[in-house]
């Protein structure tokens, strides 16, 4: 399996490690959605520049239909953990424009422990005896799947944002 190579960011009393998607303020790790995390990693990227709130909207909710308000609950969300902080991590441009009020670095990062394992098509995936695998990937901890409950006759699919797909299908009982 090749190594990735990521970003560690440092910024204030906070780290952000790109390829793990972890999060530590004070040391201490933070549990965060993904959007959060997204919306973060591109400030990271624009240090030191003021991003406009539809640049935002855009890149991170490519995807979907949304509205400011997505915008405005992940920044709260984000300024909640960095709240012990000397000096505001987040700097609001009123209305229109974000930044990082901090300074901000990266280091190079490489990323060996992100995929402990590859599956291949009909594994088993652990800790769910009834779930197997639909096509060759590598599991991380968390993934794109579709459960089938073989007690009824509907399909039901289960949609997670992240990075790598992995589809995943769930066995009969």
């Amino acid at each position: 399996m090749s190594e990735r190579t990521g970003r560690r960011w440092s910024f204030g009393n906070c780290e952000y490690v790109e390829t793990s998607r972890r999060l530590t303020v004070d040391g201490k790790p933070v549990k965060m959605e993904s959007k959060p995390l997204d919306v973060l990693l591109q400030l990271l990227e624009s240090s030191g520049r003021m991003i406009a709130k539809e640049h935002l909207l855009d890149t991170v909710w490519a995807d979907v239909e949304t509205t400011e308000q997505s915008l405005t609950t992940v920044i709260f969300k984000l300024r909640k953990v960095f709240i012990g902080s000397s000096e505001p991590i987040i700097v609001t441009a009123p209305g229109v424009r974000y930044r990082m009020g901090v300074p901000v670095r990266w280091d190079a990062e490489p990323d060996s422990g992100s995929f402990p394992f590859a599956l291949q098509p009909g594994d088993r995936i652990p800790g769910k005896p009834y779930w197997q695998a639909l096509r060759a990937s590598l599991f991380s901890d968390s993934c794109r799947c579709s459960s089938s409950d073989n007690n009824s006759s509907v399909t039901r699919k289960q949609t997670f944002t992240m990075t790598h797909p992995r589809p995943i299908r769930k066995l009969a009982n």
